[in-house]
């Protein structure tokens, strides 16, 4: 009790954004810290909430996270415990997507996503969506794609799949070329044709995301995956576990082979059986007489790297693998080379991070990597992209959630995958049912039946509901391939959108497009990268002046780390104080008090003073002793900080900053000078008519010589605030303010000279600190 009544203590407010994705532990523990205070309800459904205590934003159409035990009918029942403590605000305009897509969402999703009627709440009912965006005509907001005639019985998923990816790379060649659909530029507000990075491919699985990988790259589409279990199953870094392996052991037939086989060393099956049979052997430890060349060249890598395994550093044994295979140029050649590039370099990071975390040999490295291939840990690919970046994204409708895309794809619509759980949890009813085998010889529990068939409603709904997030990522333009296997009984999410394609039309003009995928380019292969001799290479066209930049890259490289091995300098304006004199000299009013606790006290201080009311003091001394219990501090403590304080309001300086126009507290700052870095924070900022105050709260002991004497120990650093403040606001700073809350007195510190004598004067002031022992 008295631990629930300290932490409730401790928030005045509480905001909870995407509600709808918080799971009922969330929920419960939200909802006690929102609790009046001296309450102790046993269950969050009979908490009584302090008025205007606790905000939450969500909307249950968009709750698609039962996998991570996010519950909708948890959500349901805190929207009516705020309704019964507060009130419910219904917000339906849409800002992000053209009235057109916003049209065909309301009329996919009215009459059909609605309540259940067997009392139970695992779906909402719609709210119909209102587009904020004026009616335009550029071009059909939905486009379908969809095959010329039906797939023949018999055939596999994986060739649908192949055949909807080809189609959907089709169709955005051709509309790359023809620059339509065009987008809406923010910036410039008018529409533009289309780029490649305005595209972003949905999945609501990862099934199908090979078949979309092939068909980008065999146009020599350039995209990037956002997240998943993706980067250790990646094809480039495989292929270097698996020349590492050979590395490790030349008696592992099946790494070597595999190795000679890769982009690395770049051998044919052909000439890797015509060696076998020349040499008698696949050892690259000894030399075979009348061997294939490529082959014997190879084979020469591995010996190298192989007898100084142990000799060195893991990452460094990769970096002369790169080097002596042109690995790392010719990925980049390949199609989506720059996130190849990046994820073999990641492995070079990873095996870094291993070894400095603990020794590991070289065997060691490569059975990790073995193993962490196989399990597929939830390791993303190394970033590279920027906002600008001008590729296709693809991720999962669940990593899409909050964000938007000016051309949105669905892909995959046609299947989905159906979750049949052994074990199902109905927390309403606070049940367990569990069941084993298949459906005709199952051992089950008495409830398993009724549950599962619950449970089969609550998924069905949240696929209603991923459909839904997946339309409205959409900007400007939803693009639907209808690629299904019709008789199947199983139309996937294209169930739910078949009044939408009932609506489609071919023509100009209509607000949605039926494309038939008979007239697109299909089977379009691109030429693919090819690896040359050095000397074949030398007689290229441009080989001189490409071997020159290549070298000025690897020297640009090399010498990267150590340009940059030292970070700037970082000078907290509090460090100015005293520049001119010892800073190791201890203050003469210094009152003995441990250094850790007058810290404490002022951290309580600055932190009280950052909430209070100014123009209610009568409520310091609670607030005062609310941030000391959450602070460790004492009584004694928190009541002299709340004196101080009160008598700190009181004084000439807090209350101009009362009456000034514009006032902040705790502003944090940051100026770069050279090579140092000013990085502070502001305890009280406000403007006048002839420029701005800075404050800054001081809790010394007042010495023998009066406040005149800190202030002169202080006086760098106030210097120092008010002119890096002025640089990073860019408004004309007037003084700095230095309260010493203990008398209260102010000592005031004007801001002189022009910009360039302020910058002078700040970087000489530098100076003297990065010239201190560090």
């Amino acid at each position: 009790m008295g631990v629930r009544e300290h932490f409730k203590c401790s928030y005045d407010r509480i905001l909870v954004d995407e509600f709808q994705d918080t799971d009922p532990l969330q929920c419960e523990i939200a909802f006690f810290l929102a609790e009046r205070r001296g309450k102790a309800a046993s269950s969050w459904l009979d908490v009584d909430l302090e008025p205007g205590k606790l905000f939450i934003v969500g909307d249950p159409k968009q709750s698609i996270y039962r996998f991570r035990h996010a519950d909708i009918e948890t959500y349901e029942s805190a929207r009516e415990m705020v309704e019964k403590n507060g009130s419910v605000l219904e917000l339906t305009e849409n800002f992000r997507t053209r009235p057109s897509i916003v049209d065909e969402v309301n009329a996919v999703f009215e009459g059909v996503m609605t309540a259940p009627d067997d009392g139970r709440r695992y779906q909402p009912d719609y709210e119909t969506l209102v587009a904020h965006r004026p009616a335009d005509e550029e071009g059909p907001g939905v486009v379908i794609i969809s095959p010329s005639a039906g797939f023949a019985e018999g055939t596999h998923i994986a060739e649908i799949r192949e055949a909807e990816a080809d189609a959907v790379a089709a169709f955005i060649s051709r509309s790359l070329e023809a620059g339509c659909p065009r987008v809406f530029d923010r910036e410039n507000a008018s529409w533009r044709p289309l780029r490649l990075g305005d595209i972003a491919v949905l999945f609501h699985n990862r099934t199908a995301l090979d078949a979309y990988e092939a068909a980008f790259n065999a146009r020599g589409l350039d995209y990037r995956i956002a997240g998943g279990k993706r980067f250790y199953v990646r094809r480039e870094v495989s292929e270097l576990a698996t020349v590492l392996a050979a590395v490790e052991d030349p008696h592992d037939l099946v790494s070597v082979v595999g190795a000679l086989r890769t982009p690395f060393m770049g051998i044919s099956d052909e000439e890797i059986v015509i060696h076998r049979e020349r040499t008698g052997s696949l050892s690259y430890l000894v030399s075979g007489a009348g061997g294939v060349p490529t082959v014997e060249s190879a084979f020469r890598i591995l010996r190298e790297l192989h007898e100084s395994r142990n000799a060195g550093s893991i990452a460094d044994l990769i970096r002369r693998l790169f080097a002596r295979t042109a690995a790392l140029e010719l990925f980049l050649l390949k199609p989506t080379g720059e996130q190849r590039h990046a994820n073999l370099l990641k492995v070079v990071e990873l095996a870094s991070s291993l070894e400095s975390d603990e020794p590991m040999s070289f065997g060691g490295f490569v059975r990790w990597l073995r193993e962490v291939s196989q399990l597929t840990p939830e390791e993303a690919e190394s970033p590279l992209s920027e906002g600008g970046d001008d590729f296709i994204r693809m991720l999962t409708v669940h990593g899409a959630k909050g964000l938007e895309f000016p051309v949105t794809v669905l892909a995959n619509l046609g299947r989905i995958t159906r979750r049949a759980g052994n074990i199902i949890v109905d927390r309403e009813e606070g049940r367990l049912d569990v069941g084993i085998g298949s459906e005709k010889e199952r051992l089950a529990t008495l409830g398993y039946e009724d549950a599962r068939a619950l449970e089969e409603k609550r998924e069905a709904a949240e696929r209603l509901r991923l459909l839904y997030v997946g339309m409205t990522r959409a900007r400007d333009a939803l693009v639907i391939p209808w690629f299904v296997k019709e008789g199947t009984g199983d139309g996937g999410l294209l169930e739910y959108l078949q009044g939408l394609a009932g609506r489609a039309g071919e023509g100009a003009g209509r607000r949605v497009e039926l494309i038939d995928a008979g007239s697109l380019d299909l089977g379009t292969d691109a030429a693919r990268p090819v690896r040359l001799s050095a000397a074949d290479a030398l007689g290229c066209a441009g080989a001189a002046a490409g071997a020159r930049e290549l070298a000025e890259w690897e020297a640009r490289l090399s010498g990267f780390a150590r340009r940059h091995d030292r970070p700037p300098l970082t000078v907290a304006p509090s460090a100015l104080a005293h520049v001119s004199g010892d800073a190791h000299e201890p203050a003469p009013w210094d009152s003995g008090t441990p250094p850790t606790a007058g810290m404490r006290f002022g951290t309580l201080v600055h932190a009280v003073m950052e909430r209070a009311d100014f123009e209610a003091p009568e409520r310091i001394a609670g607030a005062a002793e609310a941030l000391a219990r959450t602070m460790g501090v004492g009584a004694e403590e928190a009541s002299e900080a709340a004196r101080l304080i009160e008598s700190s309001l009181e004084s000439n300086v807090s209350r101009r900053a009362r009456l000034s126009a514009k006032c902040f507290r705790e502003v944090p700052f940051c100026v770069r000078r050279g090579s140092a870095v000013i990085d502070g924070k502001i305890d009280l900022l406000f403007e006048e008519d002839d420029g701005v105050v800075v404050v800054d709260y001081k809790t010394d002991n007042l010495p023998g010589g009066g406040a005149p004497l800190l202030a002169d120990r202080y006086g760098d650093q106030a210097t120092a605030y008010g002119i890096a403040v002025g640089i990073a606001s860019g408004l004309p700073v007037k003084e700095v303010v230095l309260l010493f809350m203990r008398g209260p007195v102010e000592e005031r510190v004007a801001v002189r000279g022009s910009r360039e004598e302020q910058e002078r004067a700040l970087d000489e002031l530098l100076a003297k600190a990065s010239a201190r022992p560090r």
